[in-house]
C-alpha cells in the first residue's frame, strides 16, 4: 500500500500531522503482518516466516519465529536455523577452532551446510605394511565414510588397499598389498 502522502518542504508540521499519522498507521499494519506488535516485549520477532515456494511461486507460511543465529557449543560458535516455533534447531556449519585459512591444502577439511564435516589428504603408504592415518581436526564422531585411491607410478602391476579396522575420530588404519611403497589420496566424510 502507498503513502497516503509526502510532505513537502513548504508545508507546516502541524499542516502534515493527519499524512504522518496514517502514514505511521500503515507501516505499522504493513510490519505488523508478521511481526509481534511494537507495543510487545517481544517486539521485533516474527509471528511467522513466509518464503515463496520456487517451483509454484506460491507463498508459503511457516508458524512460528524463524531465525539464523549463532549458537554456542562447547565453547565454539556454530552458525544454526530454526526454521519454526518448535525448537526444531539445525546446524548449519560444524565451528572448529583456528580454522585454515587455504582450503586447496594437501591435507585439509571443509563442511557443508547441516554440519556434514568433510576432510582429505595424501599420504606415503609404507607398502604391505599397517599405517596410520591421522586426521587434521577431530571428528565429533567417526566417520561414516572413508575412501582411498592409490596412485600408481608405474612399477607395480596390481595393488589393493583398504582400512584395517574400524576408524575412530581422529585417525584411521589402513593396509596394502603391494611391497613397494605408493601415494595414497584419501577422503573421510562424517560429522
Amino acid at each position: 500500500m502507498p503513502f497516503v502522502a509526502v510532505p513537502n518542504s513548504a508545508q507546516s508540521l502541524d499542516g502534515t500531522r493527519d499524512y504522518i499519522r496514517e502514514n505511521m498507521n500503515i507501516l505499522r499494519n504493513t510490519i505488523g503482518r508478521n511481526h509481534v506488535d511494537v507495543n510487545d516485549a517481544n517486539y521485533g520477532k516474527h509471528n511467522f516466516s513466509e518464503y515463496i515456494d520456487q517451483s509454484t511461486n506460491t507463498p508459503v507460511i511457516v508458524a512460528g519465529e524463524c531465525a539464523v543465529y549463532g549458537r554456542a557449543a562447547g565453547g565454539l560458535t556454530q552458525l544454526t536455523f530454526t526454521p519454526d516455533g518448535n525448537n526444531n534447531v539445525y546446524q548449519l556449519t560444524r565451528a572448529i577452532p583456528n580454522p585454515p585459512t587455504n582450503f586447496a591444502l594437501a591435507n585439509g577439511w571443509s563442511f557443508l551446510p547441516g554440519g556434514l564435516f568433510i576432510q582429505w589428504g595424501s599420504v606415503n603408504s609404507p607398502g604391505s605394511g599397517p599405517s596410520t592415518v591421522t586426521f587434521p581436526t577431530p571428528f565429533t564422531n567417526p566417520p561414516f565414510s572413508i575412501q582411498i585411491t592409490p596412485r600408481n607410478d608405474g612399477s607395480h602391476s596390481a595393488f589393493t588397499y583398504y582400512i584395517d579396522g574400524s576408524p575412530n575420530n581422529i585417525s584411521f588404519k589402513y593396509r596394502g598389498s603391494t611391497s613397494g611403497s605408493d601415494t595414497l589420496y584419501w577422503v573421510a566424510i562424517g560429522i
